[in-house]
């Protein structure tokens, strides 16, 4: 298993536990365990500098299965427990902590200035016909299997990010709505990871 973050700009990597897998950061410089590889610079967003690497992870390292880790997350607990959690499924990721709704999600995001807000409203009106309150997650971290299944979806999801927000948790239901996969609460206050 490979654990992968990003890290466009300036910032330093969080030095993790020495546990049984590889981490591998997206960046221009590494510290410590992290193999560093080069990131995306393609992008006139950053945003999706980085998130081309935590969605399309397949387009660039090989493995059976990725964590995604964002950058200010530091893991506390030995990521094959998530694994053992995920069992045959695809995915695994965590509830949002305070919403469940993605349009809520994307007023919020309009309010606090995070992504544009035109691609935003486009978004959320394009989405009009999704369910309410069916769900949403926290991106920062996540599991996912690198096979054929898996990896349509996240080209699904790219897809979805690239023609809209770069908010992915906006974009997630769209592209999740009635798939399998394992959903765990409590995605601040849990033995796997903290925020640093």
């Amino acid at each position: 298993m490979k654990v992968i973050t990003s890290l466009i700009g300036k910032g330093d990597l969080i030095e993790q536990p020495d546990y049984n897998c590889e981490y591998i950061a997206f960046a221009k410089y590494g510290n410590g365990m992290w193999q560093t590889r080069k990131p995306c610079n393609k992008f006139k967003n950053n945003a999706l500098n980085a998130k081309i690497h935590k969605i399309l992870t397949h387009k660039y390292l090989n493995d059976d299965i990725f964590m995604w880790i964002d950058g200010d997350i530091k893991l506390t607990a030995d990521p094959e427990e998530l694994v053992e959690i995920m069992g045959d499924n695809n995915f695994l990721f965590f509830k949002h902590p305070t919403r469940d709704c993605l349009f809520d999600e994307a007023k919020d995001c309009i309010r606090i200035g995070r992504g544009d807000k035109e691609d935003i409203t486009e978004q959320y009106e394009d989405y009009y016909e999704l369910p309410r309150h069916a769900g949403l997650i926290e991106s920062a971290v996540f599991l996912r299997r690198n096979n054929p299944e898996a990896n349509a979806l996240m080209e699904k999801w790219w897809i979805e990010i690239c023609r809209y927000s770069s908010r992915d948790q906006i974009s997630w239901l769209k592209v999740f709505l009635n798939k399998d996969y394992i959903l765990l609460d409590n995605f601040l206050n849990n033995k796997y990871y903290g925020n640093i």
